[in-house]
């Protein structure tokens, strides 16, 4: 049985020998839970337009498992944004599609919108393949929170067109437990099961954290450390908000706080926004970490915050509270489903999100939040949700 998985959010990431690279949204493991399925798995997914050098990419990036899936690169439809009109280069990447599609026995479309899914999904109903979608992200805050302008004008398209293919489609798997459901209903088949991998959780993880918390704080002077993990490019994710925030907190004396970025992608306008609001030496960019070391950083940083303004169910929070790291979030999508209401903000607003920020700033608060995240984080284990979605699989596979 030949597998065929399409996903416009798995970038591809290439070295100057064209070897190629994953980016966040896609690791081994990942793939290897559609391996296991099937007897050929092949992974359609988008060009980043990210070109590294080899040693750049070791660094930064895991080194795709050609031994367990083969790999077809896509067009990146939007960068260059000439791209878009290029007639040449779209009847290239949609014959890709329908070869693909075509000698396929089985599609996954991981989005229920955006470009790949628009062709990929009349494709599967023209050669009577059958598909399944996922519906990982609310598509119009997705669009309407876009750095271009464009992405505004598209907004109502892509929500209307996510809730029509989602009704419509013989198999769904959400990423969230009811908020997705709720405003995507399917009339097939579907699961909620997130697709977050949260495993070993060891209590000794929440006995150090409350260790390293205890003597922090016993100490006269010392420093807090936020973190987010998301796309330093992406307005959506709102980071130059909690540096905003940092401006206002700095304002009230509280000016003992540092705030840790990760992720790919150019971060001058963040920093542009912090000489700005004089937080610049509050702000520390790492950019990109293999999956592997992003514990270890969740590990070492005091306080996780996720400002975006879109999200399905953030996967970066899920893992932070699996490390028994305490969470701020905004009200952004699947975020209410991890975040203890009191700590969560509504999206773009500073007063609040430096409010949720201040009023976390207790042992006593800290503790508990910690305790709390580490509890949350079991129902994302990925034995239990494993089973779950194995099961909703190899039902899509017969």
């Amino acid at each position: 049985m030949n597998l065929l998985f399409v996903s416009m959010s798995a970038r591809i990431v290439l070295d100057e020998n064209g070897k190629a690279y994953l980016n966040w949204h896609m690791n081994r493991n990942i793939i290897e839970r559609y391996a296991q399925i099937c007897d050929s798995l092949t992974l359609f997914a988008r060009d980043s337009s990210i070109r590294v050098s080899s040693v750049e990419a070791a660094n930064k990036y895991n080194p795709y498992p050609y031994d367990l899936s083969k790999l077809i690169v896509g067009m990146h439809p939007y960068s260059p944004v000439t791209n878009f009109f290029n007639i040449g280069k779209r009847k290239k990447l949609l014959n890709q599609l329908e070869t693909a599609i075509r000698e396929a026995d089985r599609v996954i479309i991981s989005e229920a919108s955006e470009f790949y899914a628009h062709y990929a999904i009349p494709m599967c109903q023209k050669y009577n393949k059958p598909y399944m979608l996922f519906s990982g992200g609310f598509c119009f805050e997705t669009f309407w929170s876009h750095r271009n302008p464009a992405g505004k004008l598209f907004a109502p398209f892509e929500e209307l067109s996510a809730k029509r293919n989602i009704a419509k489609a013989p198999f769904v798997i959400y990423v969230t437990d009811y908020a997705l459901q709720n405003r995507y209903p399917c009339q097939g088949k579907w699961i909620g099961c997130s697709d977050v991998e949260v495993s070993n959780l060891d209590s000794a993880l929440l006995k150090k954290r409350i260790s390293m918390m205890s003597e922090k704080f016993s100490k006269d002077k010392f420093k807090i450390v936020l973190g987010t993990a998301a796309g330093l490019e992406e307005a959506r994710k709102g980071q130059k908000y909690v540096i905003r925030a940092l401006a206002l907190l700095k304002e009230r004396g509280i000016n003992w706080l540092e705030y840790q970025l990760i992720g790919s992608g150019s971060a001058e306008s963040l920093m542009k926004e912090a000489q700005k609001y004089g937080v610049k030496d509050q702000v520390k960019i790492l950019g990109t970490k293999p999956h592997d070391e992003v514990y270890q950083w969740l590990d070492d940083i005091d306080l996780y915050i996720q400002p975006s303004f879109s999200e399905g169910l953030c996967r970066s929070v899920v893992e932070a509270m699996s490390r028994a790291c305490p969470v701020t979030c905004s009200d952004a999508g699947g975020n209410l489903e991890l975040c203890n209401k009191r700590y969560s903000f509504k999206a773009g607003n500073v007063k609040q999100i430096a409010n949720c920020i201040q009023n976390m700033l207790t042992l006593e608060i800290m503790k508990n939040e910690a305790i709390r995240s580490f509890e949350k984080a079991k129902h994302y284990d990925q034995k239990r949700l494993d089973e779950i979605r194995q099961g909703f699989l190899k039902e899509f596979m017969q």
